[in-house]
């Protein structure tokens, strides 16, 4: 009953994941012991009559229910007996347990590899944003790209529940703003969080944020800031940003750069990059000049990377050293993010098709009705769409005038109209209707890549 009241509740055309199945798998299984348990105190232990004993041990499988969907919850059994470790790739991060992490043990691949739980949360809370950005993006294809990225930001913060390592990560400067980006997003935009949940959350922020600044006196640190950046396909260029923070002064550090594809391609959808920084010791921050190539071709919204790596100082006498291998602490080290997400949004939609307002009312005497036929989510290219009118109890010929043609809208046009004749039989009759129906757009001059224009 409950998972279908759930299922109910899920509104037409959108979708609801149940990403942690743990507690799910394991209400289920209570619910089906629940039916199996009946029959055999009805049936089998004493048939007809409830006892005692099978009272009392039904109600004590109430609280046991409840302590194993906790420990579901919190994953004690994953945590005490499934060993976990992570190896990195260019790509991400990938969790090994079992037979796997043992052959990768064996083969050395492992050991050397192992990583801090943060950088997993790092780049698993990557891989979550940017699928958010893309439901955002789906159901909203106008939406400016700085307030799709303020939307996917606040649905970070307030989504799911948060790990000492998540805020970790936010402490840092990872994906989003500061602990006053979170209260100002929280009151704004969320406004059925209460003022306990939003103080808990910047709590945590700055407890864990006063941690790292401690640790930040005698280690000079690199990173992304932000580690995120969504374009239109048509800005052209824009600068991504790195930061410094940190270390002894009179420090001067240097880190090289390059770029990876993701689901974008180098060379086609962005200029590829490889070059050094210098931080010279005034050197706060840095930028990294990245060109986005516009074309005419329909895409899906695409991603690459921007990566640091080989972060080397330099004395006073000009010696390049590293500075993880100078012994004590180190002087300068990468720090998440050392890699920068790209998200390129596809400019190049055709547009989706419709009327201004989908019912008309007029008077037979009025000689014509004229219909205006917005174009929205994208203008780009020249366009035809079909129309025709389909009878309802209103007659063509004898009604109105039967038409069935073509618009064509020209590159960055987003509105036409159509006229259609309406007859005046001077007779008294009850109010009639018909239709006017849309058709598939289709491109009036063929272009490469996929039509992208729909009817709504």
């Amino acid at each position: 009953m409950i998972i279908a009241m759930c299922v109910m509740a899920v509104p037409d055309g959108e979708v609801r994941r149940q990403k942690h199945l743990d507690v799910f798998c394991v209400t289920a299984a209570w619910s089906l012991f629940a039916y199996i348990w009946m029959y055999l105190i009805l049936s089998v232990f004493s048939p007809g009559i409830i006892e005692i004993w099978e009272g009392f041990l039904t109600f004590f499988f109430f609280p046991i229910t409840v302590l194993t969907a906790y420990i579901a919850d919190i994953k004690i059994i994953q945590k005490r007996f499934i060993p976990h470790r992570y190896r990195k790739t260019s790509h991400g991060i990938i969790a090994t347990k079992g037979e796997e992490m043992e052959i990768l043990g064996k083969n050395g691949h492992l050991k050397d590899n192992i990583i801090d739980p943060a950088v997993k949360a790092f780049e698993d809370n990557r891989k979550v944003f940017i699928e958010i950005m893309r439901e955002i993006r789906k159901k909203n294809p106008q939406i400016d790209p700085t307030e799709l990225q303020k939307q996917a930001e606040y649905e970070m913060i307030t989504r799911g529940p948060k790990s000492r390592a998540f805020y970790r990560v936010q402490a840092t400067r990872r994906l989003i703003g500061g602990g006053h980006v979170i209260r100002t997003r929280l009151d704004k935009e969320h406004h059925k969080c209460t003022e306990a949940q939003i103080d808990g959350l910047i709590f945590e922020f700055k407890v864990v944020q006063e941690q790292e600044k401690q640790s930040r006196a005698n280690t000079c640190r690199i990173f992304f800031d932000p580690a995120h950046y969504t374009v239109l396909e048509s800005v052209g260029t824009f600068d991504v940003v790195i930061g410094r923070d940190g270390g002894p002064e009179g420090l001067t550090v240097m880190v090289d750069y390059y770029t990876e594809d993701g689901t974008a391609n180098a060379g086609i959808d962005y200029i590829p990059l490889k070059g050094t920084l210098t931080f010279c010791p005034e050197d706060k921050t840095k930028k990294i000049t990245v060109e986005i190539v516009d074309d005419d071709v329909f895409e899906e919204d695409e991603h690459f990377y921007l990566h640091l790596n080989n972060l080397r100082v330099c004395t006073k006498d000009g010696l390049v050293l590293d500075p993880l291998k100078l012994g004590g602490v180190p002087l300068a080290i990468l720090e998440l993010p050392s890699t920068a997400t790209i998200m390129i949004l596809d400019d190049d939609h055709a547009g989706v098709f419709s009327f201004e307002h989908d019912h008309f009312q007029i008077i037979e005497n009025c000689g014509y009705l004229s219909l205006k036929i917005k174009r929205t989510s994208g203008c780009r290219g020249k366009i035809i769409v079909p129309y025709r009118t389909v009878d309802g109890t209103a007659l063509h010929g004898k009604h109105y005038e039967f038409q069935e043609g073509e618009v064509t809208f020209q590159d960055n046009q987003t509105e036409a109209f159509i006229e259609i004749g309406v007859m005046n039989t001077e007779q008294y009759e009850r109010m009639d209707y018909f239709f006017i129906l849309l058709d598939q757009p289709i491109w009036a001059k063929k272009m490469s890549g996929n039509l992208t224009s729909y009817i709504s």
